[in-house]
């Protein structure tokens, strides 16, 4: 009996272990991009002027650029509508029979779920933060791309240090994608 206690409390200890570790949280004071281009080093947030069909608001960007150490990383914040996201890709998507697709039939993995949420400024206490503020300023692009590249396809959320106010933060889900190649036109962009 003392053997299959221990068994299930090893199971779900590691089942939260491994919870626990399936998000991330990223920390930064995010700066708003001076003209068109981003001609300085720092951490910008940049939002799209126009949401695209399948959401709910417009994109929000984080961008960690260093010009002179040619870095170029993304945070990205699409704001899903998950009932238009299901239409819109349902009309892109046949079935291996040739038919097309219901809504109802696509599915929509928890990481694409990016929510934006209040908590206690106190959850911030019991979580492991990646502090941008602090790794940033020391990064080269090889340093970088090895800290971020491990968050592709997880659950991440961005804590701008901007949006703390009195005792709340806001949690921002994002996805981390490599930068494009070519910047933003600032006619997109609502600053």
């Amino acid at each position: 009996m003392k053997k299959i206690i221990l068994l299930v409390f090893l199971i779900i200890s590691s089942h939260q272990l491994f919870a626990q570790e399936s998000v991330y949280y990223v920390i930064l004071t995010s700066q708003k991009l001076k003209g068109e281009y981003y001609t300085e080093d720092g951490i910008y947030r940049n939002k799209m002027k126009k949401a695209s069909e399948a959401q709910k608001t417009p994109s929000i960007f984080f961008d960690l650029v260093s010009p002179d150490r040619k870095i170029h990383e993304t945070f990205y914040h699409p704001d899903y509508d998950i009932k238009k996201l299901k239409a819109f890709r349902a009309k892109r998507t046949l079935g291996f029979d040739g038919r097309i697709i219901s809504p109802e039939e696509i599915s929509i993995s928890p990481e694409e779920i990016m929510d934006i949420k209040e908590v206690p400024l106190s959850f911030l206490d019991t979580v492991t933060l990646i502090d941008l503020d602090k790794e940033f300023p020391t990064m080269t692009y090889e340093s970088a791309k090895a800290r971020l590249e491990p968050l592709r396809g997880k659950k991440i959320y961005v804590i701008d240090r901007n949006d703390i106010k009195g005792k709340k933060a806001t949690l921002i889900g994002v996805e981390y994608i490599t930068a494009r190649p070519c910047v933003l036109p600032a006619e997109l962009l609502d600053y």
